[in-house]
């Protein structure tokens, strides 16, 4: 902040020194914020050329505290406080609130006394014509005199309301305590007694400076002071919302023009016209989203270095304070001095994420014990924890991973820690002490010394881990661990917090206020903060981000049991208050500056609004308009350097590394899968089939399509594979049909291990795999019966049969071609061979149209898997091409095989020169597969994409 501008601290300090140099050590001066207290010393240091006592100079609120003899407690121990007054209130009750259901609207309850305190509200007549309210609303309702019992119990907690704020009260009072509200009501309430305990120290002229929405308690306590201290209040208005009679910035400087106390000179203290005479340029920036404004900060500094090398008149100002980090790592390298007058919210920090994963999971073990289903370990939470960040930066060679692959592959959806416990031995890790605070459950213990212990197992582990990365995470664990202090001790006095749910009622809320403090110059450098820290500083170069609807001016979404029109009734504030709140600090910031930018973003919300804040449109039409002489007003948008707006095209260059690799894998076989894959889409090929990546495999909490495939295929192989060789004949089939259910339900035991086949889904899809293998018996015995009456017979020769050949290229190189064909049967001479498919029917996708046709087509696959099977019949048993019948049964509708066809409707069969033209046409694929000079890339409309988006 500047030296030579005439901002409002500076013609505080000047007035303090030209009416008190000589007794500058009396004088108290009051102030709206710590940082306000801050710079006005500054201002004043700046001034004095010899030893001088300082004035006292403070901020509001430890005024007050002082002021009132009592002591303020956090908001956790007011809702315990509070809870025990609801307690002795409803004793004798049978089901009072547990502190869990409590603290949903105990919250909301400190609130509203906070603010019926703070605007001296008559707490007795506003709580009765709150219950008279809901009496009325509930005879309108229901139109009946006498209420029900529930009814009745609905209006008794109305009436509780009032006798629950006298006894909160009485309760605090008593501990010499109180919440912010209750200390303004107590000096209000007898300000003969508060005269009396103004401290002895504050003997000199008092000044009130800077304010502007002061509460009813705050403005009885101003006007004391001016009448019995001969107080000052210096005001930092302008003329422009001032005088204009709707402008909500000024709406209550306004009201404080009517009381004459308020006043010096028959005007506010002080008044000026900075708007219609200080020079302005003011640029309003769009950006496309956070990221952007956060890059535009960088260039927006870069700009003012040249005329301010310090950036001592420079701030920065976050209306979202969420844009911290983006913005911090978007500053310059040329910013020498920085000064942050907001912490670093912890809750963004791998600790505490980490911390509520392992609440998430001890809950869920309490859950499971509440319903009788014993201490149960539910997958999902297991897994969060050996597999966060945390987790593996402490314990990198631990065997988590192995853990994690077994409870995968063995599909298990509960299990118990004894379980853990021993898969983990069998993997080689030591199950210690440390283990038992995470995945034991805490049911037999506090769960806030576990958690303590905890905390003290990863503060002892961190300091063995040797990496920047952890730097941070050691201080949010300082902050996670003294908010634990806070509970045990809290808990030792009230003995509450008696689950797991109780402890994350109350953890939450305290971890939410801690933030990492910035330590550095304050008075030093660019200035970065929130819109409140920009209270009474003036800077000539003012940048503000995120100014947006429902961030500035802020959404008003505030809960309480006063309804809005008992609110306005009694003078409390309303979402218009609020927003005249806002509207005062953005225009007072401004009033002074000589160059503002203000960025927003265009980037929609949830509800598709991505509007500029009401203020820039204000600027514009009617700041801009009225003061063209002075205001410079430009708008433009930030252009981010883009890729194409096209989906990127990804492209792999074959090295020779790469081609090794590929006859690698040929040696080992190239199954059909894997060749429609790479006809399809070839980068999809090289990321599953040759970098043999695979989306992470999970655990099926409820039966999937492959799974079920997987279920019925299993059932019928087993079904028939004792009469592999053997006529399969009415008998076999009659005997099949009564143990079809059994083995349905051992193949799904087998392929979904942990799941439970009587709830839900599974229950439906187990039936669902019963009625699919049913109806192909069924539809089987009637081809055998069929057959009988031909004197013919089916012979099954193979159940998941292995083929595999060798295919020699061109270049003399053989490759090995292989796949599992369901099942093989012959009838009379024709071997049939069949893929069952337990999916939607596709009938128009079984047609050989030959290779040139296979890639200009996306639904090839099955034919082409169906030529494999084919050719590599013919090559394994030397089947004539003529007597190969490959298909498709669809378990769906199995009485409706389709078998392969071909473009010419005269051919009936397969012939020897369809497989030697598909023989040389797979050559040719593989051959290209090969090839350096072709590399990976999809065709534009390929069906896998598997990068097809990026994201910011």
């Amino acid at each position: 902040m500047s030296t030579s501008m005439n901002g409002f601290l500076d013609l505080l300090a000047d007035e303090l020194l030209e009416r008190h140099g000589d007794r500058l050590g009396d004088v108290l001066v009051v102030l709206p914020s710590h940082r306000a207290a801050l710079f006005l010393r500054k201002r004043l240091s700046e001034r004095i050329d010899r030893p001088t006592l300082a004035p006292e100079i403070m901020a509001i609120e430890p005024f007050i505290t002082r002021w009132s003899g009592l002591h303020t407690f956090d908001k956790v121990r007011l809702s315990f406080e509070l809870y025990e007054c609801y307690l002795e209130l409803h004793e004798g009750d049978d089901v009072p609130d547990t502190i869990v259901q409590f603290s949903k609207w105990g919250q909301i309850l400190l609130q509203d006394f906070n603010e019926v305190d703070r605007y001296l509200i008559p707490a007795d007549e506003l709580y009765r014509s709150l219950v008279d309210i809901k009496r009325i609303e509930m005879w309108m309702r229901d139109g009946d005199p006498e209420p029900t019992p529930l009814m009745q119990k609905f209006l008794d907690f109305w009436d509780t309301l009032g006798p629950l704020y006298h006894g909160f009260r009485e309760r605090l009072l008593n501990m010499n305590g109180a919440y912010q509200g209750m200390l303004y009501r107590h000096l209000c309430e007898d300000l003969e007694a508060a005269g009396k305990r103004w401290p002895t120290e504050w003997k000199g002229p008092v000044y009130v400076a800077g304010f502007n929405a002061i509460n009813k308690a705050e403005e009885v306590l101003f006007d004391w002071l001016v009448k019995e201290k001969g107080g000052h209040l210096r005001w930092d208005a302008d003329r422009f919302y001032l005088d204009q009679p709707k402008h909500e910035a000024g709406m209550f400087l306004r009201r404080f023009c009517k009381n004459p106390r308020f006043l010096e000179e028959g005007e506010l203290r002080w008044t000026h016209d900075h708007w219609a005479t200080t020079p302005k340029k003011i640029n309003v920036w769009a950006t496309a989203k956070n990221m952007a404004q956060a890059h535009h900060a960088g260039t927006l500094l870069k700009s003012r270095l040249k005329s301010d090398p310090q950036l001592k008149n420079t701030a920065l100002v976050l209306a979202n304070e969420d844009m911290l980090l983006p913005v911090l790592n978007a500053l310059p390298a040329e910013v020498k001095h920085v000064n942050l007058t907001m912490g670093y919210p912890i809750r963004h920090g791998l600790v505490i994420d980490f911390l509520e994963q392992l609440l998430r999971h001890q809950e869920s073990i309490e859950k499971s014990v509440i319903a009788g289903k014993g201490q149960r370990l539910y997958h999902r939470n297991v897994i969060r924890l050996l597999t966060h960040p945390l987790w593996n930066l402490l314990y990198p060679n631990d065997p988590s991973a192995r853990v994690h692959r077994l409870i995968v592959e063995r599909n298990l959806m509960f299990f118990s820690d004894a379980n853990l416990q021993k898969w983990w031995g069998e993997f080689g890790g030591n199950w210690s002490d440390r283990m038992n605070h995470v995945f034991a459950p805490w049911s037999q213990t506090s769960p806030t010394e576990t958690l303590l212990q905890w905390a003290q197992d990863v503060r002892a582990d961190i300091q063995l881990v040797d990496s920047d990365r952890v730097t941070w995470e050691r201080e949010f664990l300082f902050q996670v661990y003294k908010v634990l202090v806070q509970l045990r001790d809290l808990n030792e006095r009230f003995g509450r917090i008696d689950s797991i749910a109780s402890l994350r009622t109350f953890i939450r809320p305290l971890l939410q206020q801690q933030e990492l403090p910035f330590y550095g110059e304050p008075l030093q450098g660019l200035q970065i903060m929130g819109m409140l820290e920009t209270r009474t500083l003036d800077f000539e170069c003012v940048m503000i981000f995120s100014v947006n609807e429902e961030i500035l001016p802020m959404g008003t979404s505030s809960q309480s049991f006063i309804p809005f029109d008992l609110k306005a009734h009694y003078g409390l504030p309303s979402t218009g208050e609020k927003d005249a709140i806002f509207a005062y600090h953005f225009y007072r910031l401004l009033q002074r500056a000589s160059e503002v930018h203000l960025i927003h973003t265009t980037q929609t919300d949830d509800f598709g609004s991505g509007e500029r804040s009401r203020y820039i449109t204000q600027i514009e039409h009617e700041l801009a308009h009225k003061y063209k002489s002075v205001i410079e007003y430009n708008e433009g948008v930030v252009s981010t350097p883009l890729t194409s707006t096209e989906d990127p095209q990804w492209i792999i260059d074959k090295s020779p590394a790469l081609v090794e690799r590929l006859n690698e894998m040929l040696d080992r076989g190239l199954s059909p899968s894997a060749l429609n894959r790479y006809l399809q889409a070839p980068l999809e090929f090289y990321f599953q089939y040759v970098l043999r990546l695979r989306e992470a495999e999970e655990v099926e909490e409820s039966l999937e399509s492959s799974t079920f495939g997987d279920v019925v295929h299993h059932a019928l192989e087993q079904l028939y594979l004792p009469y592999v060789g053997k006529v399969i004949s009415e008998e076999v089939l009659n005997e099949l049909l009564k143990e079809h259910e059994q083995q349905v339900d051992r193949s799904w035991n087998q392929k979904y291990r942990g799941g439970n086949p009587y709830y839900g889904t599974n229950f439906l899809g187990i039936q669902a795999a019963r009625t699919y293998v049913k109806r192909f018996l069924e539809w089987e015995l009637q081809v055998v019966q069929g057959l009988n009456k031909k004197r013919e017979v089916l012979t099954l020769i193979d159940c998941e049969h292995f083929a595999e050949s060798s295919l020699r290229l061109p270049n003399g190189k053989e490759v090995k071609i292989h796949g599992y064909i369901d099942r093989v049967h012959r009838i009379g001479d024709t071997y049939y061979v069949v893929d069952y498919k337990s999916g939607t029917v596709d009938k128009n996708s079984i047609k050989w149209k030959g290779w040139e046709r296979v890639r200009d087509n996306d639904k090839t696959e099955k034919t082409v898997q169906l030529m494999v099977y084919s050719w590599l019949w013919h090559r394994a048993a030397g089947t004539p091409p003529e007597n190969i019948k490959a298909g498709i049964y669809w378990l769906r509708q199995p009485s409706k095989p389709d078998h392969l066809t071909y473009d010419d409707k005269n051919k009936k069969a397969l012939t020897e020169e369809d497989l030697l033209s598909f023989e040389a046409g797979l050559a040719e694929v593989i051959l290209e597969m090969l090839d350096e000079r072709i590399p990976f890339a999809n065709a534009p409309d390929a069906p896998y994409l598997i990068f097809s988006k990026s994201t910011e």
